[in-house]
């Protein structure tokens, strides 16, 4: 099991296009294949 103190939590500044968005995120190393979750479309983060 991962401890939960490899995994990194951030809550970057993003702007596309002039439209400011509020997204989450949370990462850790490894040597696998990263995989995305997308979550929230239509602003309901």
């Amino acid at each position: 099991m991962i401890p939960m103190t490899d995994i990194a939590y951030e809550r970057p500044d993003l702007h596309v296009d002039g439209v400011s968005l509020e997204i989450a995120t949370a990462r850790r190393g490894g040597e696998g294949a990263p995989i995305v979750f997308l979550h929230g479309f239509g602003s309901t983060k």
